[in-house]
């Protein structure tokens, strides 16, 4: 049987599994039920990511809302959904609204 290293990095929120790659980070992460990330940008990188168990929410907030509206953009992601953000694109939130555990792919460049 398969068994998971140890996580690269363990918060109240999620689990961060780093993966084996030769041009960037790639994690595996295992999103906890009921949970939800602060607002955080991306420290300057690219962050590429794909839903392998969804669904999983992103409360996207703008860094220029061409509309002059102050609330943030809602996201759901089901199922092998992709997204991307960057810190000129914005901040973010991700959101388990389940009782059961989600994962997802995240690549930063």
């Amino acid at each position: 049987m398969f068994r998971f290293p140890k996580p690269n990095f363990i918060c109240k929120q999620y689990n961060k599994y780093r993966l084996p790659s030769f041009n960037s980070d790639i994690f595996l992460i295992e999103w906890l039920p009921n949970v939800k990330t602060k607002c955080h940008g991306h420290d300057n990188t690219d962050c590429n990511y794909i839903i392998l168990k969804g669904p999983l929410f992103e409360k996207r907030y703008l860094k220029n809302n061409e509309l002059g509206n102050s609330k943030p953009e809602m996201h759901v992601y089901n199922n092998y959904d992709t997204g991307f953000i960057n810190d000129s694109i914005g901040k973010h939130q991700m959101i388990n609204f389940s009782r059961y555990k989600k994962w997802s792919i995240h690549r930063y460049s």
